[in-house]
């Protein structure tokens, strides 16, 4: 088997505007986020594991698939990071992914992590993608 590249992605302050969401009372999925997204996918042939803290709900990975859908995306979803605690702690989410990526040492290529923390522990400096979701476009 090929290993992949895959991509952790957020959704709020990434693809989702989540001040827009509550002003307006539902999901917005920023149609240039999801552009943005697509061609990177693309790009790298790219695979994609949600480390959002989404995962903690149903409803949302089914809304995110839908999404992804919509761009062609949705085969390109492979999961979601491991959930070690139910509080939803964007400061766990690094020991998620390292989880995650011990889990599945076997399939990795290269990674990215797309989020808005600017923290992620041990990856911070090596392979996060920040996005300042306080900037548009």
């Amino acid at each position: 088997m090929d290993r992949l590249n895959i991509i952790f992605l957020d959704i709020d302050g990434v693809i989702n505007d989540a001040i827009a969401q509550q002003e307006r009372g539902y999901i917005t999925f920023e149609q240039h986020a999801m552009k943005y997204l697509k061609e990177i996918v693309h790009e790298a042939d790219a695979r994609i594991v949600i480390s959002s803290n989404w995962r903690h709900f149903e409803w949302a990975i089914e809304a995110i698939k839908e999404e992804l859908g919509k761009y062609g995306l949705v085969d390109k979803f492979i999961g979601c990071t491991p959930i070690l605690v139910q509080e939803m702690d964007k400061t766990i989410r690094p020991i998620e992914i390292r989880q995650w990526l011990d889990q599945n040492k076997n399939i990795v290529k290269n990674f990215v992590i797309i989020d808005d923390n600017q923290y992620m522990g041990e990856f911070t400096y090596t392979n996060l993608a920040w996005c300042d979701h306080t900037k548009k476009n």
